[in-house]
């Protein structure tokens, strides 16, 4: 006579499986579907893509689709921030005035508010007698995140912009020092 125990570990060994229906085609060698359940699976998968309006080769890309689009959607239902982040790269080396900086930085939030934009964008202290490469690979790295970035000229001259790109004097400012880097256009 068989203990509870035993009973237990008995009803759930892997024998007793016979209650499982397994849907799934069944493997011959080299793992390949055997012929007659080949048929059975494809007529069962393609009923729906008809229906549907989608080809089994598309599916794939579908997928992608979907999941971009669905991406897109979450981002939209992000909160957005109340005011723009303006992150600075060189302030603390520049030669320029606490003064000039928080005018130029109030500025800056102003326009951007102004242009509806509430997300992050950078201004770099670019001083030409005391050049940091460095500062030009982080702005390589900023272009690719699509945020703007401005440029705050110390010295005679500006920062060689990236390839494909140039900096556009903003004209707005009275100080005629500070840029926007833009795409050059045909590229």
């Amino acid at each position: 006579m068989l203990t509870e125990k035993e009973t237990t570990v008995s009803h759930r060994s892997p024998a007793n499986t016979s209650d499982r229906v397994d849907h799934r085609p069944k493997k011959i060698k080299r793992g390949k579907v055997a012929p007659q359940q080949r048929c059975l699976w494809r007529v069962r998968h393609r009923a729906f893509l008809p229906k549907l309006g989608i080809a089994p080769q598309q599916m794939g890309t579908l997928v992608t689709v979907a999941f971009t689009s669905l991406m897109k959607f979450l981002n939209f239902l992000k909160p957005k921030p109340a005011q723009p982040t303006i992150l600075c790269y060189g302030q603390q080396s520049s030669r320029v005035s606490q003064e000039q900086i928080q005018s130029l930085m109030e500025w800056l939030f102003a326009s951007l508010m102004a242009a509806e934009y509430f997300g992050k964008s950078h201004i770099i202290w670019y001083d030409d007698n005391n050049p940091d490469p460095a500062r030009e690979q982080t702005v390589k790295k900023i272009v690719r995140s699509g945020e703007p970035v401005f440029l705050y000229r110390c010295g005679g001259k500006v920062q060689p912009p990236p390839k494909g790109y140039y900096w556009r004097m903003m004209q707005e400012h009275p100080s005629m020092r500070i840029y926007q880097l833009e795409i050059k256009d045909g590229e």
